[in-house]
């Protein structure tokens, strides 16, 4: 493998990894600051984390990063070495990130609750329809700006003298 491919994909993962840390925590304090400004409480931030489940935030927490790394070394090449639209590139990225840690979170639910017992009525809608559902609404404006700021900060970490 060509030596400006194998940097092209270090690059790639490392502002990958760094973007999805980035977008989750700035994500995670708007929403704090936004429940804490509305109820004047931080205990419905926790009920709300609570309700989803800790595990369930730690595994999509750690499968966004582990597609980030994944997903960020094949947008690297594109960004540098293929000269690909950089905002194209990182749109799509972001997303693939996004929906393929919600399907590795869905599954993990999905196998859980499979294990306790048999599955409730209506198991399609709960656990598969309800997740990308609110992911569609709630995470593909920060995720198609923080896509196009990584494809930006990649392209631009090229032109640095």
């Amino acid at each position: 493998m060509d030596s400006s491919i194998k940097q092209a994909q270090k690059q790639g993962e490392r502002y990958a990894v760094k973007a999805t840390l980035v977008t989750e925590l700035g994500l995670a304090l708007l929403f704090f600051t936004l429940l804490l400004l509305v109820t004047h409480s931080v205990q419905a931030f926790w009920d709300i984390i609570t309700y989803l489940g800790a595990v369930n935030v730690a595994v999509f927490m750690a499968a966004s990063l582990l597609f980030a790394y994944l997903v960020g070394r094949n947008a690297g090449v594109k960004i540098l070495v293929k000269k690909k639209r950089y905002a194209w590139v990182g749109l799509v990225s972001g997303l693939k990130v996004v929906f393929f840690s919600t399907l590795v979170c869905v599954a993990t639910t999905l196998l859980v609750q499979a294990a306790m017992g048999p599955l409730e009525l209506g198991w399609l809608v709960h656990f598969i329809m309800k997740p990308f559902a609110w992911l569609a609404l709630l995470c593909l404006v920060p995720v198609a700006l923080a896509g196009i700021w990584y494809g930006y900060t990649l392209r631009k970490s090229t032109e640095r003298p």
